[in-house]
């Protein structure tokens, strides 16, 4: 088994083990905004099922592998988690530095078990199975208590419950609040869960909106995977500055062509001829004389 992750500022209390900024009366304090100024677009539907779907097959894999003491992470599992991060991370700012797999028996015993009751009483029909795959970001600190004991939802910051979520855009949210040691590219190093689930919403475990749980046991939560990776404080993409359009006046004062001088001369527009003045008289005179009878031929 590897050596958890030290972080920069050394370990904290176990009471300080899954603080993180939100407010469960305000959803939008569960995703707080990044450091940059212009917002990037929530990710689209299809990002979401997309991730979603490599977090159930994810699920499965763990599953066949979660008993055995290879703590190697399989290629098949590494690539689900790669599909994961980077459908909503940027790829050419983010890089997964370390993908490690989590042991820790007796947590997992406890968990199984709270896995196989679920799983009777769906099949007693006394409650709806429901089982996930999903991400959970944490301080840097915080994660080496996070892979020892688990995460326990009576240590939240403003109250009890533990976020989960399938986004790793939002899970990065959390994470960034306290990054770790600085890497020789000039970013920073944060820490990523990777969490199995079983909601119980009999025991007040609750889903709010885009498939973010709120967890309110331990027991029914496993860190199964340990995700460390490397990206700048501002992962958000800056959107192109709008060209502001060009001053005619003052282009045509510094000498420079406008777009308009820049084309092709147009053709002379067709105007109508005047017709002959002496015509014009000609027809007065035969229409109206001077003396106001019509010249009669």
């Amino acid at each position: 088994m590897e050596a958890p992750v030290t972080g920069a500022g050394g370990q904290v209390p176990k009471a300080e083990l899954t603080k993180t900024p939100r407010d469960e009366d305000d959803e939008e304090a569960l995703f707080p905004l990044e450091l940059s100024r212009t917002p990037s677009p929530e990710p689209s539907n299809t990002a979401r099922q997309t991730a979603k779907q490599h977090l159930a097959e994810l699920l499965d894999l763990w599953k066949t592998t979660r008993h055995s003491e290879e703590t190697a992470v399989g290629p098949q599992e590494k690539q689900r988690i790669e599909k994961v991060f980077f459908e909503t991370m940027p790829s050419d700012k983010v890089k997964i530095v370390e993908v490690k797999r989590n042991m820790q028996p007796a947590l997992l015993s406890q968990f199984c078990r709270e896995e196989q009751s679920s799983m009777n009483m769906h099949e007693s029909q006394l409650k709806t199975h429901k089982e996930f795959m999903l991400l959970h970001g944490t301080r840097w600190d915080y994660a080496p208590l996070i892979a020892e004991n688990g995460l326990d939802p009576c240590c939240g910051h403003l109250a009890k419950g533990s976020w989960l979520g399938g986004i790793a855009e939002k899970a990065h949210s959390y994470a960034s609040k306290g990054p770790g040691p600085e890497t020789p590219e000039g970013d920073r190093l944060f820490a990523l869960f990777v969490v199995a689930a079983v909601p119980d919403l009999m025991d007040g475990d609750d889903e709010r909106s885009f498939g973010v749980w709120r967890m309110m046991s331990g027991k029914r939560m496993y860190p199964a995977y340990h995700v460390i990776y490397s990206a700048p404080m501002d992962i958000k993409r800056k959107k192109p500055l709008i060209e502001p359009r060009q001053n005619k006046a003052a282009l045509l004062k510094r000498g420079e062509k406008t777009d308009r001088s820049e084309r092709e001369p147009r053709e002379a527009r067709c105007r109508s001829v005047s017709p002959d003045r002496r015509a014009e008289e000609s027809f007065r005179n035969t229409f109206y004389p001077a003396n106001g009878m019509h010249e009669i031929t």
